[in-house]
């Protein structure tokens, strides 16, 4: 933990608290230093934290949330943490949901931007460091995990990479881990243009997750109106020096400089009819090539309908990870 951070990250109290089943829903806010701004979170309390047992303490997993979503996001994966802990398949676990939403376009990409902010410092540093001051949590590598889905599974994955002194475990669900996967979305972004002949982020949905990908892997604030460098022209061509940055700045360039002494354990997975899929094997290809362990695990389904499903898997191993089982 950064101390300075420590020092300056001011807690603004809960907001509203609201029972769900055994466990508790906590609607939160703090004061983000990275950002300058206060940011939400919701927090899921498993049943007996209340307890009067005040030496209790818990392993917690943050979770990530895709692009166009909030903290309020993925309200389904409660009732699964509830069934999971009910049946003893997995610990008691706190699980922490920030707000990774960021104008202009679909979400922050939970990177270090000059258009969005700082949110990768943001997850790394304010927010592990307000939830272990404000929650009972168990305040160490060997007891913290992060997760997430689409942007947030890509996120998750660069984010624990970049600091695997953070976390025990990681999981990605259908996350873009390779970004090969501008091969795929190119030439849908030119199907979308219309008469000018301009990549718009009005254009249509893939144009403005483009548009919201090139916000965290190649901002240029002396670039108006959108403020991004996009890493392809109005003929489908790579502007190399753009897409540099986009690997410079993915899961599969950081695999490359992780050193696996750190002993991060992975989990990722991804539906065959997901278009991201191929590009997820690339990234499982990396880590072979470096003898780095790993659970990748394929589905019949696409991008989002199975998550549900794949959340109880994924749970599972992050929650056996932390509580030292191999």
């Amino acid at each position: 933990m950064q101390i300075k951070k420590l020092v300056i990250v001011l807690i603004l109290g809960l907001v509203t608290s609201n029972a769900y089943s055994q466990s508790k829903l906590v609607d939160s806010n703090f004061f983000s230093a990275s950002l300058d701004t206060i940011r939400d979170l919701r927090v899921y309390l498993p049943d007996g934290y209340d307890s009067t047992d005040i030496d209790k303490q818990y392993p917690v997993i943050y979770f990530l949330h895709g692009s166009g979503g909030n903290h309020t996001s993925y309200s389904g994966i409660f009732p699964i943490l509830d069934s999971l802990i009910t049946n003893n398949l997995i610990k008691p676990v706190i699980v922490v949901i920030p707000d990774g939403s960021s104008g202009p376009y679909l979400g922050s990409n939970y990177s270090n931007s000059a258009l969005y902010g700082l949110f990768e410092d943001y997850i790394a540093f304010d927010l592990i460091d307000y939830v272990d001051m404000n929650y009972k949590t168990i305040p160490s590598k060997d007891s913290r995990a992060i997760m997430g889905h689409s942007m947030g599974g890509e996120g998750s994955m660069r984010i624990a990479l970049k600091h695997p002194n953070l976390f025990s475990g990681v999981a990605s669900h259908s996350g873009v881990l390779s970004d090969g996967f501008i091969d795929f979305i190119g030439p849908l972004v030119l199907a979308e243009m219309d008469s000018t002949n301009q990549i718009k982020p009005t254009n249509g949905y893939m144009s403005q997750a483009l548009f919201t990908a090139a916000g965290g892997k190649s901002p240029n604030m002396n670039n108006p109106p959108y403020y991004v460098d996009l890493p392809i022209d109005t003929n489908g061509n790579l502007i190399d020096s753009t897409f540099e940055k986009w690997q410079q700045s993915g899961p599969v360039f950081f695999a490359t400089k992780y050193n696996p002494m750190s002993n991060l354990r992975f989990y990722f997975d991804c539906g065959t009819d997901d278009p991201v899929f191929y590009y997820t094997t690339i990234f499982a290809d990396t880590l072979k090539s470096r003898n780095i362990p790993f659970e990748f695990k394929s589905f019949k389904g696409g991008h989002s309908d199975k998550f549900y499903e794949r959340f109880k898997i994924s749970v599972v191993f992050l929650s056996s990870v932390m509580n030292g089982i191999k």
